[in-house]
C-alpha cells in the first residue's frame, strides 16, 4: 500500500479499488490496486493527477516501498492535496477531506473526474473549518465532516441539493472550548473523531477525542435524523450538478450571509450530566448553506452523473 504517511482508507468494492490519503501538507491522493483481490499484499500503487479540467491522471508510484529513498509524493508527477484526511467511497463517488485548505473533494470513480466540493475560503464566514474525518448516512448518501478544531463540530451536507448544516457541537471546557485558568492551567485539546452511523442510518455515533481528559463517546439519535431520511428502492445518487455559485458574498442559497439553525443541547452521559453535545435543527430550518461551485475550477456540466 505504499510506505507514506498514511490517514484514511476506503474501498471501492465493484471496482476492486483502494482509496488512500496521505497526511502531510503536500501528500497525494492515492489508489491501489491489488493483483488479487481483497488480498492488498502485492499491487499498484498510483497517485492523482489532477488537470485544469477536472479530469484525473492516475499515475504509478514506481517505489512505493521508498527503497531509493525517495517519498512516494516526489515519484510521479502528482497533484499535492494539503494535508489528506477523511475518504470514503459511496455509489461511485470518493469524498476526501483536506485540512491545510479546508476543502471537502467529490471525486468520480467512473468518469475520473474530481472536484472541489465545499472549500471554507469561499464563505466569509464558513459553517465548516478544520475539516477531518468523513462519513456518508446509509440510506441518503448524505455527508457528514467531523471538525478537527474550528468550533468542534460535526457538519452535514445533504446530498439531494448539497446544502450544509452543522448537526452537533462539543461545547464547554471538558471538550477544551475555554482557555486555562489558574485553577485548570493545561487546556484540553479536543476534536470530533469517530463518526459512525449504524446500519439504519438513524444512529449516530462520535467521540470527543480527548473529551474530560480520556475521551468520550456518544450516541445521538432522534427527529432531526428522521427528519433526514428519505426513501430510496438503491443506493443514493448525487444530481447532475452543484448549485450555481451567487455572485453576492455570504453563504445563504440566496447569497445573503447564512444564519446558523438553532440548537438543542442534549446531557450527555459520562461527565456527571453535564450538557456537551449541542444537536442542530432539522434539516428545513433556515439559513441552510448552499455550496459554491469554485470560479477558479468550474465544475463540467453533468457531473456526477446520476
Amino acid at each position: 500500500l505504499g510506505r507514506f504517511k498514511h490517514e484514511n482508507a476506503t474501498v471501492d468494492p465493484e471496482r476492486q479499488h483502494l482509496y488512500l490519503s496521505e497526511d502531510i501538507d503536500d501528500g497525494c491522493f492515492y489508489r491501489f490496486t491489488p493483483a488479487r483481490y481483497p488480498d492488498l499484499r502485492e499491487g499498484v500503487l498510483e497517485a492523482a493527477s489532477l488537470g485544469d479540467d477536472g479530469t484525473v491522471t492516475w499515475l504509478e508510484v514506481p517505489d512505493p516501498a521508498c527503497d531509493g529513498g525517495v517519498p512516494c509524493r516526489r515519484q510521479a508527477s502528482a497533484t499535492p492535496f494539503a494535508g489528506g484526511e477523511g475518504c470514503v467511497y459511496d455509489d461511485g463517488m470518493v469524498f476526501l477531506t483536506t485540512k491545510g485548505d479546508d476543502r471537502v473533494w467529490l471525486y468520480d470513480v467512473v468518469a475520473e473526474t474530481m472536484v472541489v466540493l465545499y472549500d471554507a475560503g469561499d464563505f466569509d464566514e464558513p459553517v465548516l473549518t478544520g475539516v477531518d474525518h468523513v462519513i456518508v448516512q446509509p440510506g441518503t448518501g448524505n455527508i457528514v465532516v467531523a471538525e478537527d478544531g474550528g468550533d468542534m463540530q460535526a457538519v452535514m451536507i445533504r446530498r439531494d441539493d448539497y446544502a450544509l448544516f452543522p448537526i452537533l457541537q462539543m461545547t464547554g471546557p471538558q471538550h477544551g472550548q475555554q482557555l486555562p485558568s489558574p485553577l485548570d492551567p493545561v487546556p484540553i485539546y479536543s476534536e470530533v473523531s469517530g463518526l459512525a452511523f449504524n446500519p439504519a442510518g438513524d444512529r449516530l455515533y462520535c467521540n470527543s477525542q480527548r473529551g474530560f481528559g480520556g475521551g468520550v463517546t456518544y450516541e445521538i439519535q432522534g427527529p432531526w435524523l428522521e427528519a433526514l431520511q428519505r426513501p430510496t428502492d438503491g443506493a443514493a445518487s448525487a444530481p447532475t450538478s452543484l448549485p450555481v455559485r451567487p455572485d453576492a458574498g455570504g453563504g445563504g442559497p440566496d447569497g445573503t450571509a447564512g444564519t446558523r439553525p438553532a440548537a438543542a443541547t442534549l446531557p450527555a452521559t459520562g461527565g456527571g450530566g453535564a450538557s456537551v453535545v449541542g444537536v442542530g435543527a432539522a434539516a428545513g430550518a433556515a439559513g441552510l448553506l448552499a455550496l459554491r461551485r469554485r470560479l477558479e475550477r468550474r465544475m463540467p456540466d453533468g457531473l456526477p452523473p446520476t
